[in-house]
């Protein structure tokens, strides 16, 4: 296999995996803020609310992150900072969608506690 087409099958296979991933990851929230919703935040609770709202930034964060990084075939000390960097960015990027919704989220729920909850769940991110 030439070098050309390695690279072709490499790109093809990230993108699956990326198109699958994605997928998952949407699936995963859509199915939990539905039970959230279904059930309401009495037998839910605000950590399953803050659970399902964590889960779901964390797996958007990583958003195929990881597996770029770990089959990266010229993975150079250069490339390995730029993924050191867009990992930190993503975190701080939904910690901060997660800080800004804490309020509204709150109010949508009529929880004020989830307000503060979500807000150190924020600085986890």
């Amino acid at each position: 296999m030439t070098d050309q087409a390695s690279k072709i099958n490499y790109g093809r296979g990230f993108a699956w995996n990326l198109v699958f991933n994605f997928a998952t990851k949407i699936t995963f929230a859509v199915v939990g803020i539905y039970i959230a919703n279904r059930l309401g935040p009495g037998p839910v609770g605000i950590y399953a609310l803050l659970t399902t709202i964590y889960n779901f930034a964390e797996l958007m964060r990583d958003a195929g992150l990881k597996q770029a990084f770990y089959n990266d075939p010229a993975l150079s000390p250069s490339r390995h900072r730029t993924y050191g960097r867009l990992s930190v960015t993503s975190g701080m990027t939904f910690g901060a969608v997660m800080l800004a919704s804490a309020y509204p989220l709150s109010k949508f729920y009529r929880l004020p506690d989830l307000a503060w909850c979500m807000a150190m769940a924020a600085l986890a991110a």
